[in-house]
């Protein structure tokens, strides 16, 4: 499960990793315009809706770099 980025942006997921990582989400940038994500196998929903709250933030961080 990931999220690839448009390759003609000035940004790209070395960016969003970053802004995830500050957010206190680890992923894994891969191939420079994707970003993957590797939840632990046993995760509860409390976990799950903190994680996409900071994947939200950090989609709304990399629209601003983009501008």
């Amino acid at each position: 499960m990931g999220v690839e980025f448009k390759h003609d942006l000035p940004v790209d997921g070395n960016d969003f990793a970053r802004i995830l990582r500050e957010g206190g989400l680890l992923s894994k940038s891969t191939h420079r315009h994707c970003v993957r994500f590797s939840p632990a196998l046993v995760i509860e929903e409390h976990e799950i809706l903190e994680a996409v709250d900071i994947i939200k933030h950090s989609l709304i961080e990399m629209t601003k770099l983009n501008d």
